[in-house]
């Protein structure tokens, strides 16, 4: 059967979650067919590099675009009916294969190929078991190829998100809201930093915009900058984590 990777970075709160919040809302992945696929594989990146030996989140997958709940807060948004008609996937992600924190000097990186997870569950030991079975079938809506994934922050984990980069407005540029789509900036090389689709936030957690294009000295937003910026603002990304999904069809 043929196979496919699909790149999905949903939008994240740049504040700190508590445990239970909505990590992130249903975000869409476009399958490569319209019918039923198999999720072999998920490699996270953190941009953030937080502690991925303490990473604890549960993702469901739904054939809707079906809210759970504000970004940050609690996952009052989605019902018991409609988990039953709408959820047609449900992965733990828990102490997963990772990199040590600084092993990559800008990210770090797990993955679900192996789980470290206990033998049995009396057993207290820290055995390592490859628990991901590789049949997560996600079904999309007749004549639908979209199923969404959304996450909640679980285990006590309690993650920071700030997507802090050395970017930062030109010193000689203010921008008031809704001014221009394209800012100068300096500190550091925005590719390096940031990708097409990144949602940019300033400080203060206000959206900034959505990146459409970049070059060493400058961002381009698919809009006029949505909220104000002034000399040196330092800018956040919104798009911490990408989730790489092994597809087979």
């Amino acid at each position: 059967m043929p196979f496919e990777q699909i790149r999905v970075s949903p939008v994240l709160d740049t504040a700190a979650y508590a445990d239970a919040d909505v990590l992130f809302d249903a975000t869409e992945m476009q399958l490569p067919i319209d019918g039923p696929c198999v999720i072999k594989n998920i490699t996270i990146i953190d941009r953030d590099q937080n502690n991925m030996a303490t990473s604890d989140m549960q993702m469901i997958f739904l054939n809707k675009s079906s809210s759970i709940g504000t970004v940050s807060a609690t996952a009052d948004g989605i019902t018991a009916g409609e988990a039953v008609n709408d959820i047609v996937g449900f992965f733990h992600v828990k102490a997963l294969t990772f990199s040590a924190t600084n092993d990559f000097d800008a990210f770090n990186i797990m993955s679900s190929a192996d789980i470290f997870l206990n033998a049995d569950s009396d057993d207290t030991s820290a055995s390592a078991k490859n628990m991901f079975s590789g049949n997560i079938v996600v079904k999309p809506l007749a004549g639908e190829r979209s199923v969404y994934v959304a996450a909640v922050v679980s285990g006590g984990d309690t993650p920071t998100f700030a997507g802090t980069t050395p970017v930062t407005v030109h010193d000689v540029s203010n921008y008031s809201a809704d001014q221009t789509p394209t800012i100068t900036v300096d500190g550091a090389d925005p590719r390096d930093h940031f990708v097409v689709g990144d949602t940019v936030r300033d400080a203060s957690n206000v959206i900034i915009g959505v990146i459409e294009s970049m070059t060493s000295t400058t961002i381009t937003f698919t809009t006029n900058n949505i909220g104000a910026l002034t000399d040196n603002d330092v800018l956040h990304t919104s798009n911490s984590l990408t989730f790489v999904f092994d597809i087979e069809y």
